[in-house]
């Protein structure tokens, strides 16, 4: 029952997911985790991990902890994804494979973006 209502809190808004997945590879991938870059990445991680949650949830019907659980796994993912990928450069991926975690961040972000503006444009005002 728990893992269905994690997999359906995923399901709401895919397009934070896979930007959270990304933001989390990127920021394991970084060569320096003690740095000022990685901390605001991390600071933009948590945030891309709660600000949908209080956003969607304006009748509080969602557990805020049953959301941060599948927003944990992802990340989590997107650590050790981002970790081994980081392994992998050199030895079996070309160097210039270091770019491609950030690259495709900025595609998601930029379609992410695209999502939000349109869900914007399609509010009504309330009456």
């Amino acid at each position: 029952m728990q893992i269905k209502r994690t997999l359906k809190t995923l399901r709401t808004a895919p397009d934070t997911v896979i930007l959270l997945f990304l933001l989390s590879a990127e920021t394991a991938r970084s060569e320096v985790f003690f740095s000022i870059d990685a901390g605001l990445m991390g600071i933009t991680a948590i945030l891309a991990a709660m600000l949908p949650f209080a956003v969607a949830n304006v009748k509080g019907d969602e557990n805020a902890a049953e959301w941060l659980i599948g927003r944990g796994f992802v990340a989590l993912a997107g650590i050790i994804s981002g970790l081994s990928f980081n392994l992998a450069i050199g030895s079996t991926l070309p160097l210039e494979a270091k770019f491609a975690p950030f690259s495709l961040l900025i595609a998601a972000a930029v379609v992410s973006c695209c999502i939000q503006l349109v869900n914007l444009a399609r509010l009504q005002p309330a009456d």
